[in-house]
């Protein structure tokens, strides 16, 4: 029940705020209840680091932003993901989107 889930986390963060676990669990039961800015502002508040929870979380922020077509968001997050992580294949298709859609084609 993602609701609950949903509850839950946001009970969790109320006492620590930055526990990155409980903001992952928070932005994926937000996301599958399509509650996408509550989802956006849950993955926005991991701090950006190579390892694969971080990027992963930035990565589903992009697919988001993109949805909602919020280009400068999503070039936002991939520019964290590659500071993070550097050029990764899963983001490749991410970049063509943001750059085609922003009329960035050069």
């Amino acid at each position: 029940d993602y609701a609950k889930v949903s509850a839950n986390a946001r009970q969790r963060l109320r006492r620590n705020p930055e526990e990155i676990d409980t903001l992952l669990l928070l932005g994926e039961a937000a996301q599958r209840q399509n509650r996408w800015d509550e989802a956006l502002d849950a993955y926005a508040k991991i701090p950006i680091s190579a390892d694969e929870e971080s990027v992963a979380a930035k990565v589903s922020a992009t697919s988001i932003a993109l949805q909602l077509g919020r280009l400068e968001l999503a070039e936002q997050f991939l520019l964290q993901i590659d500071q993070a992580a550097g050029s990764l294949p899963v983001t490749d298709d991410q970049w063509v989107s943001v750059l085609t859609l922003s009329g960035q084609r050069f």
